[in-house]
């Protein structure tokens, strides 16, 4: 219950909107420049204004995250249109795929995330974020 009334206190002001509008811009060109995902540039800086906005901070890192993997909805739907334009979806390996594709996501979204502290699942960022950035170079 506190945890709901932590998130309906905090307010979305002109400053927060424009602190948000400036993350996604510098997310989006950091991410095309460097060829990386742009949560792993969004989630930290959205858990710091999560933060400094009273958002505690178990709850700030499982609100950064989520709203990443809702802005990722946009850019795959873009991306699957401009892939499938060219001929370059295979249609029935993504119909093959579907099933343990939602049924993971399921686990993961409400079983596993839920499950997970704030403090750990801040480490299993930090870790898969270095990771991937090493997988980079």
């Amino acid at each position: 219950m506190a945890r709901h009334r932590e998130v309906a206190e905090l307010t979305i002001d002109p400053l927060f909107i424009a602190e948000l509008l400036l993350m996604g811009l510098a997310t989006g060109f950091l991410a095309g420049l460097l060829g990386i995902g742009g949560g792993m540039i969004q989630v930290p800086f959205l858990t710091t204004m999560l933060a400094h906005r009273g958002v505690a901070g178990e709850l700030s890192i499982k609100m950064a995250i989520a709203t990443a993997m809702a802005t990722i909805v946009f850019t795959s739907l873009a991306s699957v249109r401009a892939h499938h334009q060219r001929g370059a979806v295979r249609w029935d390996i993504v119909r093959a795929m579907s099933p343990g594709i939602v049924i993971g996501g399921l686990i993961a979204g409400a079983g596993v995330f839920a499950l997970i502290k704030g403090p750990a699942l801040a480490a299993v960022f930090a870790v898969s974020a270095t990771v991937m950035s090493g997988s980079a170079l």
